[in-house]
């Protein structure tokens, strides 16, 4: 019974490995972009009685394009658009 629980383990052990090697070759090559918050967007809730917001923020690429993203507090941004 033990030997199941060392193989799933195993397995955990390498998709986590995984995650990090992709995360890692993701950020290879980029550099760090300051973004300024522009406003709010209005989000759907699963709950009718309860607002969500999410920020928006506005990032200029160093060859001058616009990028917008959005996202919740502390869990990263999401991009969806660009403008040229």
């Amino acid at each position: 019974m033990e030997i199941i629980f060392l193989i799933v383990g195993l397995a955990f052990l390498g998709v986590g490995l995984l995650i990090i090697a992709s995360e890692a070759k993701d950020r290879r090559d980029t550099a760090p972009v300051k973004g300024r918050v522009i406003g709010f967007s209005h989000g759907r809730s699963h709950n009718p009685n309860l607002a969500s917001f999410h920020s928006v923020a506005e990032y200029v690429a160093r060859d001058g394009r616009k990028y917008y993203g959005f996202g919740l507090l502390f869990l990263g941004y999401h991009f969806y658009g660009k403008t040229e």
